[in-house]
């Protein structure tokens, strides 16, 4: 599983959710690799920086990053990408951000 969100304080709570889920999630160690403070000092990331890694029963990594620029990080053979987009009621907007993630990684697409 991998988890994205271009702001800060999204991504170090989600590996924060992590340590706190470890049971449910069926890991066993979180290692976090930027804290909250470094962060914050780059609210809004561009390129894909790792925040976090869990490891188990299944493998979890968190980026703080854009989403138009976070195939890079991900391994081929993505199955299915859950993108809980901001204005959901932008039928256009919402087109045009799919489009392009099915161009560059491809598989199926949620939108919660």
């Amino acid at each position: 599983m991998v988890c994205n969100d271009a702001w800060y304080a999204a991504a170090s709570w989600a590996a924060c959710n992590l340590q706190v889920n470890r049971e449910f999630l069926d890991i066993g160690e979180v290692t976090v690799h930027r804290s909250y403070d470094d962060l914050r000092h780059h609210p809004v990331a561009r390129d894909p920086v790792l925040v976090a890694t869990a490891a188990g029963a299944q493998e979890i990594e968190v980026y703080q990053g854009d989403l138009r620029l976070f195939d890079a990080v991900l391994l081929p053979g993505v199955d299915l990408a859950a993108l809980d987009l901001f204005e959901k009621k932008d039928a256009e907007k919402v087109g045009l951000i799919t489009a392009a993630w099915l161009a560059r990684v491809g598989g199926d697409i949620f939108i919660p």
